[in-house]
């Protein structure tokens, strides 16, 4: 069962608060109609006992993921794509436990490598909605942005992208008041330490000044 992208607590907090499942149902055969399984051109044909171990340890990690077994549930999703590095659905599962663990990089990456293959748009939205998690929670906003409005020129009235689009402007908003509250904090500190003996133009000790001190000099 599908559901949408998984939203952490940390860093940035989930925009709608919902719960996201990895992907259960998929062939073990390649097959470029649904995008499940596509291997890379010039591959040789994935060996039926390996898709099979791939198609057990994804099984195991979606049964981990549900009882909140994050880390355990990422390591068999490692295992998966190890068998069977054909399927996006494994990368994309393994993003979910990144995000959950606050992995946030690598689940961005694996994103990547998910949205690497032919998928159908349904499977696209929902790489594209972890993606934006990702870098949501990296402050990567122009990137999670891109991302959610392509979700929107798919579907138009997919009610997440929109309730996470509106969270990303508020963490944006948010970022740029605490960034602008720290200039403003650390510039009164200046001005608060040019007043103080040993200190000379902006604040700054006399040796640490553009072409003043041995520091400026270099090694003898």
């Amino acid at each position: 069962a599908d559901d949408e992208a998984a939203k952490s607590k940390s860093n940035r907090p989930p925009a709608s608060g919902k719960q996201a499942k990895p992907e259960s149902q998929g062939s073990v055969a390649p097959s470029t109609s649904n995008g499940h399984l596509q291997r890379p051109s010039g591959s040789t044909e994935l060996d039926p006992k390996k898709a099979e171990k791939a198609e057990k340890s994804k099984a195991k990690g979606n049964a981990l993921y549900q009882a909140g077994k994050f880390a355990e549930a990422l390591n068999e999703y490692t295992k998966a794509i190890s068998f069977n590095p054909s399927s996006h659905v494994y990368y994309s599962n393994r993003a979910i436990a990144c995000i959950k663990l606050f992995r946030f990089e690598q689940a961005e990456e694996d994103c990547n490598r998910a949205l690497d293959f032919e998928l159908s748009d349904k499977d696209k939205v929902k790489a594209l909605l972890r993606r934006a998690t990702a870098r949501d929670a990296l402050q990567k906003y122009e990137g999670a942005e891109k991302d959610l409005r392509s979700v929107l020129s798919t579907e138009p009235n997919n009610k997440q992208a929109r309730e996470d689009l509106q969270a990303l402007r508020q963490h944006k908003s948010q970022m740029a008041q605490a960034q602008t509250a720290m200039a403003t904090q650390l510039r009164a500190q200046q001005i608060g330490m040019q007043g103080m003996p040993g200190f000379g133009e902006g604040g700054m000790p006399p040796e640490m000044l553009m072409g003043q001190g041995q520091g400026a000099r270099g090694f003898n």
